[in-house]
């Protein structure tokens, strides 16, 4: 009999066995990300956008925005795991805004005299935009199979076909894990280099990884109503099968 591998949205009963798969990579797992997926919350936005295209994204963004724009973030989260019709989960990617990242760059723009509105558009600009590719893991025995490509893939996918432009992430100085990322059409940055976000914020600055590690980044192109600093008004694949429903490379 094959052995079948595949791709789909995390649910509330997979976030024990992702909390373990993050944990090979070096990555902990924050509990609102566990705790917004078990509540039917992460994600949302993103299974919006998924069945009606970039709009539905924008819109239920909006929408959120609107009743509490702390909320923002969970919506436009994503934990993807790769499941084996025997092993069970066996893969996970986590992604999300940079919100840390966003924070820091609006209190340094406050402090450089940028109003608070423009404020506001810029980190709304970011959540909507930009995201992090937090962490890539595969159970041990099943590397070398694809499925860590394939869960790249298809997280790359989603926030490409909901408007994402920038998607980043950090990663050790491996040659392994630098092949990788090439192959999915990522540039990969010198040690301790970063990369400007104007063309996603409007406003200059550098995204730089953690000490001793390197950046990870891919551009999508803009459409049409996608400028630097202007935020819209409201209004499936791989070898691995996506279903709808972090890093050491399969």
């Amino acid at each position: 009999m094959t052995e079948q591998v595949r791709v789909r949205l995390a649910r509330g009963a997979d976030m024990a066995a992702v909390r373990r798969l993050t944990a090979l990579a070096g990555v902990r797992l924050e509990d609102e990300v566990a705790d917004d997926v078990d509540a039917g919350i992460g994600g949302a936005a993103l299974r919006a956008g998924l069945d009606g295209g970039p709009d539905m994204f924008m819109r239920y963004m909006a929408e959120k925005q609107a009743t509490d724009p702390r909320r923002l973030l969970p919506p436009a989260t994503l934990v993807l795991v790769a499941e084996h019709d025997q092993r069970g989960v066996v893969g996970a990617v986590v992604a999300y805004p940079p919100g840390g990242v966003l924070k820091q760059l609006v209190e340094h723009q406050r402090q450089a005299g940028l109003g608070s509105q423009q404020q506001f558009q810029l980190v709304m600009a970011g959540v909507k935009w930009m995201v992090r590719i937090k962490a890539i893991a595969v159970d041990e025995t099943m590397r070398g199979r694809g499925i860590g490509s394939a869960l790249l893939h298809r997280c790359q996918q989603i926030y490409a076909h909901c408007g994402y432009m920038i998607t980043y992430g950090q990663m050790a100085d491996s040659p392994e894990l630098e092949r990788f990322y090439r192959s999915h059409g990522f540039d990969v940055l010198e040690r301790d280099s970063g990369f400007d976000p104007w063309v996603v914020l409007g406003v200059h600055a550098e995204i730089r990884p953690d000490p001793g590690e390197r950046t990870f980044v891919r551009h999508q192109k803009a459409s049409a109503n996608r400028r630097p600093g202007r935020v819209p008004a409201p209004r499936h694949s791989s070898r691995t099968p996506f279903d709808p429903g972090h890093p050491g490379p399969a």
